[in-house]
């Protein structure tokens, strides 16, 4: 279902940010964190779904934290006079209930929220000092290799064939040999595209947008190509890999930024559905976050 929306919704804020880098030729979705995920500075939780995409895209800094006005201000500081703020989503679950008080559907709100990077501030005397990089000695195809046999419950893998695919009817996934690929970042890019799409299989997550696709172009498909899109790149940042090069032909770039500007909350649904993929391939359960995209009411909080 396309959501329409005013014009001036934390979709649209979002959205727009994500038409305006494609327009620049930057694919947000083919450009994951090299090092450090974005993260809150007083927390230290790291920021899931659409918003570590968001926060890239506002700045090249150093500083991998972000913070809210009033947290600068926890902190000891301020923001910097003239900082442009970057807005963020987060989701919290509601119920509706019935006179009775009995529950009759689960839903969930989304918040949108306005951050600024440590750099964008001033005088933040409690802030610690930024920790050294972590040593990333490890082999990246060792850590990808590593987080596929993470997959408890992964379908069948057949190598063979030009083109690489996952059938639902069937639950395998279909892969060219690897020497076919470009490069080993290539190869796992695609397994992870493939292994997303899989988790949406009825005996998985049963993820609608898989199991009931409106065929090639169609709405449903398209959210359900943006998942996969999204979720690869979670796991290749997780892995620890360079994001692989890829050719993106007018027409590609075009045809999203199409499908963007008409329904403005596609990209923070596939990017939700796709950060419960990857969890789910990692074997992992975040607490408190939607296992599907379906938001019901968008608020605006700024703080």
């Amino acid at each position: 279902m396309v959501m329409a929306t005013n014009g001036n919704t934390p979709y649209d804020h979002i959205t727009n940010a994500i038409i305006a880098a494609l327009e620049s030729g930057n694919v947000v979705w083919h450009k994951p964190w090299k090092v450090r995920k974005p993260c809150n500075a007083i927390t230290g939780k790291a920021y899931r779904g659409i918003n570590p995409f968001l926060l890239m895209l506002a700045g090249d800094y150093t500083d991998h934290r972000w913070l809210t006005f009033k947290q600068a201000q926890e902190l000891g500081g301020t923001v910097k006079k003239g900082e442009k703020a970057t807005w963020i989503v987060f989701s919290s679950p509601n119920t509706k209930t019935d006179d009775d008080g009995k529950v009759v559907s689960r839903y969930w709100i989304m918040r949108a929220y306005k951050v600024f990077n440590v750099e964008q501030c001033e005088n933040l005397t409690k802030l610690a000092p930024l920790e050294e990089c972590p040593n990333h000695d490890a082999d990246p195809d060792i850590l990808a290799e590593a987080i596929w046999a993470k997959y408890a419950d992964a379908p069948n893998v057949k190598t063979g064939g030009s083109v690489a695919s996952y059938s639902p009817s069937l639950d395998v996934i279909n892969m060219p040999t690897r020497g076919d690929f470009e490069s080993n970042a290539h190869y796992y890019a695609t397994l992870f595209h493939e292994g997303i799409h899989s988790t949406g299989h009825k005996d998985r997550l049963a993820r609608k947008s898989l199991m009931e696709s409106d065929g090639f172009g169609g709405y449903v498909y398209s959210l359900e190509e943006l998942v996969a899109e999204f979720g690869s790149a979670f796991l290749v940042a997780e892995a620890g890999m360079d994001a692989p090069t890829r050719e993106n032909t007018v027409a590609y770039l075009q045809g999203w930024i199409q499908k963007l500007k008409d329904d403005h909350t596609l990209v923070v649904k596939a990017a939700s559905q796709a950060q419960t993929a990857a969890d789910y391939i990692l074997g992992v359960k975040a607490k408190d976050e939607p296992t599907t995209a379906e938001v019901e009411t968008v608020e605006a909080v700024a703080v």
